[in-house]
Order: C-alpha cells, then sequence, then structure tokens
C-alpha cells in the first residue's frame, strides 16, 4: 500500500536530518559478532605484600589515527568492516557510511596533516538507529531473531571496529604496525556511543583499549542534553508518534521511533547523564580524554547566499522547518533556547563546552559565537561546507593539546593517565580480583549545571521626540528598543519578558515591563536507579521566581517503556518538597521509566497556574549491592575495599572518585565477574596525594555492565580499614 505525500512530508523532514545509509528495516534483528567481554586476563597472582612492577617491554613505534563514527541511523555492522593498505594509506571502513554521510573528501580533508600527509583513518558503521549504546532488555522493538527480545549495545560495535583499526595492517595486538593513537570525529548521536565507551572502558577489552588509545574526541553537534525532536516522536498523541504508529499498522517500518533515537529524549539523557554505569557526568573531558564540540547556531536558508544550501537545498530546507516547528521556542525544561542546526540545540550540543575554551565552532549558551556557525546547519557540519572540513581538522591535530604525531600544538598538553595495577592479594578464602587492572584518570572538577538566569521586575522609559520612530525587535530571550532618526539610532536592551507598548505616537514614551520569572515546577530522581520490588520515589518542588510554592493540586504518574501507566502517590519532603513515590512490584519491567507530574495552583500573587514536568529514572533487577565499603592509605596508595554480595552471575564494575585536600582528583574503576554469594573488590590510587595530605572518597558506584544498571550508588566513603 502505498502512502500518501501529506502523511510521508512531515515524517521525511526528519528523516532528511540524519537519514541512515543502509534502511534501518534490512538491519533490525541483526546483531554484532559475539566478542570477549571480560576483563584482560592473567596468568598470575601476587602474593599479600607489594606489588612487583610489571617487567619492561621494548617500546613499539607509535603511529597516529582518526576514527569517524555517524550519528544516529542503521549504517551496517562489525561484519562489513573492511580493512586494507599499509602505512599512512592504511584503512578501515564501512563503505556505506564514508560514501554518504562523511564523504571521502570530507574524510580525506580532516585526517590532513599538517605536512600534507595523511594520517591512517577509520570510518566506523554500526546500527545507530535500532538500538542504544548500551544492552537493552525492553527493546522499543522487538528482533524476529532474538526470542527474548534483549538487543546489544552499540558501543560494542564501535569499540570492536576501532579495536580492529588499531591492530593495525596485520590485524594482530603487540606488533610495531600497531595504531597507537587516536582523534576520534563523531557527528551527533555518535557522541553519546563515545561518551559512554570512554567512560564506561573497564566494560571489555575492545573498550579499555580504545580508551587507552584515545588522546581527544571531536564531537561535531552531540545531543548530549538529547534534543526535543525524539520527545516529539515518542510523545503519544503526536503526529510523528501518530503516523508511526498507523505505518506499523500497515505492516511498515517507522521513522526514528527506535532505541537509537528514545534515549535521547531529553528526560531519558538528563537520567543518563547523572547514572555512573552510563555517562556518570557532563564533563568537558571523558575519562580522562578532552572533548571537543562543534554545532551550528542557525538553521537558515537564503536564495541569496549559496553556502546556506550547501550538502543538498531539499536538507536544508527541512532543517529549516524543523528548527522553526520546534525548536525555536524557549523552554529550559527541554534545553530549547531558540538556537539549533534545525536538529540538535546549541544548549545541548555545547553542554561539554567548558565554557567555550574547546569550541570548535557553534554558539554557547552566553551567546557567544565561535567560528563561521550560521550556515552550518546539522547536514553541513558532517561535510566540506563552509570550512567546516579544516575546522574540524585544527581540532583532530589539537590546538592547545599534544598533537597526536608527538610534540605540541600551542599550549600545555592535557593531563591524561591510564594506569594499570596489579592489586595485592585480598583476604585469604575470599575471591578477589588478581591482577586483573584498575584503571585510573585525571577528572576535572564537576561542571555546574546550568541554571534559568533570574529574571526580576523592572521599568525602563524611552522618550521618543520629534522626528523619530519606534521600533521594537526581539532577539532570542532578549528585548531591544530601538528610537530611530534621521542622525542614526539608539538602541535600549533589556532581559526577555512580556513587552507592554503604552501609546505608540510620535513624541510618546516606551515602557517595557520584564514579568518575574514563571512558576516553576521542578523533579529530580534520589538515585539514578529504582528496583523491582523496591520504591521508586521522585522528590517534586514547586516556586515562583525561587520562592517555594504549595500546590493545591499535585498528580503523578510513572510509565514503563512498554507503556503500562502506575500512578504515584504524594506525601510531603523536607524543606518545601513533596516525595511522589510508587511500589514496584516484582514483575515491574526493566529499563528506562518516564515521570510525568502535574501542578496546579496559585502563584504568590494569586494568579493561578498549571505546570507540567516530566523525568526519567531507571528500573533493573537487584542482582549485587554493596555490603561494606572503606578507604584506607596502604603505603603511598590509597586503597578503597568493598565487599559485594551477588544473587546471580553479572559482570560488575566498581568506581569512586578520590580527592587530596590540595584539589587534585582522581576517578579509578574496576570490573569484574560476580559468582552467586559475596567477593571482595579493591580500588587502588597509586601515590595521587602527599604522604601527610588529607583526601575523601565519594562518588563510589557498583554498576552492572550487562543492563548498564547503578546498583549501588555511595556520595561518600568511609576513611577506615575493613579488617
Amino acid at each position: 500500500m502505498k502512502l500518501p505525500r501529506s502523511i510521508l512530508l512531515p515524517l521525511f523532514l526528519l528523516s532528511a536530518c540524519e537519514a541512515p545509509t543502509v534502511p534501518a528495516w534490512t538491519e533490525r534483528g541483526r546483531r554484532p559478532p559475539t566478542t570477549d567481554t571480560s576483563p584482560p586476563a592473567s596468568s598470575d597472582r601476587e602474593a599479600e605484600g607489594p606489588t612487583a612492577p610489571p617487567a619492561a617491554t621494548p617500546a613499539l613505534p607509535r603511529r597516529a589515527g582518526v576514527v569517524f563514527v555517524h550519528g544516529t541511523g542503521d549504517a551496517g555492522d562489525t561484519k562489513d568492516l573492511v580493512c586494507s593498505g599499509a602505512g599512512d594509506a592504511y584503512k578501515c571502513v564501512v563503505e556505506g557510511p564514508v560514501r554518504d554521510y562523511w564523504t571521502q573528501a570530507n574524510v580525506d580533508s580532516v585526517r590532513q596533516r599538517a605536512d600534507g600527509s595523511m594520517r591512517p583513518f577509520a570510518v566506523i558503521g554500526c546500527p545507530l538507529g535500532s538500538n542504544a549504546p548500551w544492552s537493552n532488555p525492553s527493546p522499543a522493538k522487538r528482533t524476529a531473531g532474538s526470542p527474548s527480545g534483549a538487543e546489544p549495545g552499540t558501543a560494542d560495535c564501535v569499540a570492536a571496529q576501532a579495536r580492529r583499526f588499531l591492530d593495525g595492517p596485520d590485524g594482530k595486538q603487540g606488533t610495531d604496525d600497531d595504531i597507537s593513537d587516536v582523534a576520534i570525529v563523531t557527528h551527533s548521536g555518535g557522541s553519546n556511543v563515545v561518551r559512554y565507551l570512554l567512560t564506561q572502558r573497564t566494560k571489555s577489552a575492545d573498550f579499555a583499549r580504545v580508551h587507552a588509545a584515545a588522546k581527544r574526541v571531536v564531537a561535531i553537534a552531540p545531543p548530549t542534553r538529547g534534543t526535543y525532536l525524539a520527545n516529539y516522536m515518542f510523545r503519544k498523541g503526536s503526529l510523528g508518534n501518530t503516523l508511526n504508529g498507523v505505518i506499523a499498522m500497515l505492516g511498515g517500518s517507522g521513522f526514528y521511533d527506535d532505541d537509537g533515537v528514545a534515549f535521547i529524549q531529553t528526560t531519558e539523557m538528563d537520567a543518563s547523564n547523572r547514572d555512573p554505569a552510563r555517562f556518570a557526568a557532563v564533563s568537558a573531558d571523558v575519562a580522562g580524554v578532552p572533548m571537543y564540540v562543534a554545532s551550528g547556531a542557525a538553521a537558515t536558508v537564503s536564495i541569496f547566499e549559496s553556502v546556506s544550501r550547501c550538502a543538498g537545498n531539499l536538507e536544508a530546507d527541512a532543517l529549516a522547518v524543523l528548527h522553526t516547528t520546534f525548536l525555536s521556542a524557549s523552554d529550559p525544561a527541554t534545553y530549547r533556547n531558540a538556537c539549533s542546526d534545525g536538529f540538535i540545540t546549541c544548549t545541548s550540543a555545547m553542554a561539554t563546552a567548558s565554557g567555550g575554551a574547546r569550541v570548535v565552532f557553534g554558539r554557547t549558551d552566553d551567546g557567544t559565537v565561535v567560528g563561521k556557525a550560521k550556515f552550518r546547519n546539522h547536514n553541513q557540519s558532517r561535510r566540506s561546507c563552509d570550512g567546516v572540513d579544516l575546522d574540524v581538522r585544527a581540532a583532530v591535530d589539537g590546538a592547545g593539546m599534544p598533537r597526536l604525531d608527538g610534540g605540541a600544538a600551542g599550549g600545555a598538553a592535557g593531563s591524561f593517565a591510564a594506569d594499570v595495577i596489579r592489586p595485592r592479594a585480598l583476604t585469604p578464602g575470599v575471591e578477589h580480583l588478581g591482577a586483573e587492572p584498575t584503571l585510573t584518570s585525571e577528572v576535572p572538577a564537576p561542571s555546574a549545571e546550568p541554571t534559568p538566569r533570574r529574571v526580576t521586575s523592572r521599568v525602563s522609559r524611552v522618550a521618543a521626540g520629534p522626528g523619530r520612530s519606534i521600533r521594537v525587535a526581539v532577539v532570542d530571550r532578549e528585548a531591544h528598543v530601538v528610537v530611530s532618526s534621521e542622525r542614526g539610532a539608539e538602541r535600549v536592551s533589556a532581559e526577555s519578558g512580556e513587552i507592554r507598548i503604552d501609546g505608540g505616537r510620535t513624541g510618546a514614551e516606551v515602557e517595557i515591563v520584564e514579568a518575574a520569572r514563571p512558576v516553576e515546577i521542578s523533579a529530580e530522581v534520589s538515585t539514578p536507579t529504582a528496583f523491582v520490588g523496591e520504591r521508586a520515589a521522585v522528590t517534586v518542588a514547586v516556586s515562583d521566581d525561587g520562592r517555594p510554592l504549595a500546590p493545591r493540586a499535585l498528580r503523578g504518574a510513572a510509565r514503563s517503556p512498554s507503556g503500562r501507566t502506575v500512578a504515584l502517590a504524594a506525601e510531603r519532603g523536607p524543606r518545601d518538597t513533596w516525595i511522589m513515590h510508587t511500589s514496584l512490584g516484582p514483575d515491574a519491567e526493566p529499563g528506562v521509566w518516564h515521570a510525568t507530574f502535574d501542578a496546579e495552583g496559585a502563584d504568590v500573587e494569586g494568579r493561578p497556574y498549571q505546570r507540567t514536568v516530566e523525568v526519567a529514572f531507571v528500573v533493573a533487577v537487584p542482582v549485587a549491592r554493596v555490603e561494606a565499603i572503606g578507604a584506607s592509605r596502604a603505603g603511598r596508595a590509597i586503597v578503597v575495599r568493598a565487599v559485594t554480595s551477588a544473587a546471580s552471575r553479572a559482570h560488575l564494575g566498581l568506581r569512586a572518585v578520590l580527592e587530596c585536600a590540595g584539589g587534585r582528583r582522581r576517578e579509578a574503576q574496576v570490573s569484574f565477574v560476580a559468582e552467586p554469594g559475596g567477593r571482595e573488590v579493591e580500588l587502588r590510587f597509586e601515590s595521587p596525594c602527599g604522604a601527610a595530605e588529607g583526601f575523601s572518597v565519594g562518588d563510589a558506584a557498583l554498576v552492572d555492565h550487562d543492563a548498564a544498571a547503578t546498583l549501588t550508588y555511595l556520595p561518600s566513603v568511609a576513611t577506615t580499614n575493613l579488617r
């Protein structure tokens, strides 16, 4: 049955942004080949006492390369990767993304060295549209080839392909043709896959290998805080969601309605960004690897400027329509701020911008525009449009960072360390890690979450005398009053708010009234993960210009991944908050749940309001927990020991952050396979703090790598010895 154009057009506008290079329905059900996800093994176990240093090995030549990771869409699988060539001509590519996504000309420009020669490169192709970065027991679409419905994570596919590239032309690790250093260039949704891979670097040998080789990530248009367009496609009742349902009823496959898009809903990204089992945090450094960001600032279409038509007329038109229809609003809850590239808002793309210090091109939240951002819409930012390739090449080369090929590039080197440490043997009779690795890296101080600028009531008056005209313009969130005359123009600016003009005749006064900040409702999940059979709770607060309000009515409901709805009960919480909660039964569905809250009442001036907010949280099966944990000095090292218990076999990770009294911070994590019963696990920080320097350990988490869920989270760890 052929669908009418009136139905297909809105969905085409969405698909024009990031059309999969291989149709999604031809890839559905295909899995990457099984890879060994166990941590690197060792044949020896140390006796009680100091660790012997590993034997020295001859240094191998260092060779640098570039890895390209495409955006949301299905573009092949691990079996499609083909490696060929040697030396600078060495490459590993999936042909579809080279031909249809990046273009060979753009790839060649980005991988060019300062002397004109070319770096080896890899172009990844994975099912980033069908699957999320992590394994998913409750996918949006059940696959025919998987009776359980569970899907693998695309990070496994990306890591497997990147590791094959790192092994060099001979396909063997440890030989002199290995690629030792890489810059990873991502576009759109590919950045989240790489963020997860680097953050969960102990999940598998492939993850650890890629992390060790990564020198920097250049993330173009990354949906770090998600995109409202994903919200729209999955919101029941929206045109996109309804049309996808109609297409499914007719036996077809919808557009942007699978797990690769579902997880970049703004609510789900909020949950994932604070989950230690996924992204852990929003930071300019990902597990010690510096991250550069880039994004267009407007999806502009102009028949008078040919640069705005680069990368396709139809694509440019579609992105402009998407920006105007969905993203041009100012809505902090969904990270819209009237600035986008047609697919990703500037606020989401620039979340890791580190105050603008690592912006390749784009517009930061304070309005600063870096580089030629105007005509770089979502499609153009992955092509050689308006010098995009030259800007990305400069970031790959590492302005202000160590060059990939050795030497410095105009600045101090960034801090990065990946130490492999053999822990000492632990308590006799307790299974322990032996020589499995603890990976540590420098981590920056946590980035402050952006907060909306508070607007206070204020009145300004501008006198317009004879011969002058008055014009009021609103640009983004700023109101401009322009008083013009033959002698020029005078402009008065004010923060955004409600604008009222009294009069308007020549000689009249213009009065700008800035409205007070509107009533806000906020919701915060106390922990990223709730467990089947236990209580799930969300803290809700309502305020007017920072002053707490008691709503007349507060309702809440939680929606499971399959759409089942559960009502939430309300009880008073601390400091003018409410706790919305429910008990999850033993049959509760694992996966990401969405909780929606509606508040009604009157603001501080007695005006009625009605506000809605949505948050997401993860529901998991409690396979293990931390029974006891403590941190102590052991010679020059600081050791964190945890006693864990597991109900079933699982692939787990333990991570923590150490902060020295002098301000230096290091993160460490280790993975292990838990069997039913108890086990002691150890993390070691080697000589990070001075002998007399105080320290604290916090942000400790036991994570389930198989389900990408946090099992235990502890904001602080007692300084004690468990023995």
